[in-house]
């Protein structure tokens, strides 16, 4: 956890609606705790067989290649641009449409060159989604609880951006 009171893991999907929409909640509510101890951490759980053994079939066909070009813009000062524009373009993402994004949006002008080398993370993160029997996208955990996915047949989505505030509040306050 970095030193942080509370740690918020989500695995996400960058071609899925839910983690659109919990992008955007998060994008809402994560500055009211800067510098107060909170640690949001993104994990890639891709609905594509290519990067994720855990859903074989799935058809979210440009998925990897999302997750890909965000770990590839690690420690790069347009990576948040860069995963804006992934949800903001979901719709239309291809590999090639990724590829342009990253090369005009975070300067990777090699993406097909680290592209291997990226998806090892990818899957990293993908397995360990299946070992924390992730079952659907978002799935968000705060401090090891699971506040959105589904286990079973019980289906959840992120709760609204009021209530992930009062959540992350109240796991401040039990850290203290």
């Amino acid at each position: 956890m970095n030193g942080a009171k509370v740690q918020i893991v989500q695995f996400s999907d960058y071609q899925c609606p839910g983690c659109k929409a919990a992008h955007e909640t998060f994008a809402r509510v994560l500055p009211n705790y800067e510098g107060k101890g909170v640690e949001f951490v993104l994990k890639h759980y891709p609905l594509e067989g290519e990067c994720n053994p855990n859903v074989p079939t799935g058809n979210h066909l440009a998925a990897c290649e999302a997750a890909a070009a965000y770990v590839m813009a690690r420690g790069n000062p347009n990576q948040k641009k860069l995963d804006d524009w992934l949800f903001a373009n979901q719709t239309t993402l291809t590999r090639e449409v990724v590829a342009r994004a990253a090369r005009d949006i975070a300067g990777i002008t090699n993406f097909d060159e680290r592209y291997a080398a990226a998806l090892i993370e990818v899957k990293t993160d993908a397995t360990l989604g299946g070992l924390v029997r992730v079952g659907s996208t978002p799935t968000v955990y705060i401090n090891g609880r699971m506040i959105a996915g589904r286990m079973g047949n019980d289906s959840l989505g992120l709760p609204p951006a009021q209530y992930v505030d009062a959540l992350i509040g109240i796991a401040l306050k039990k850290a203290q």
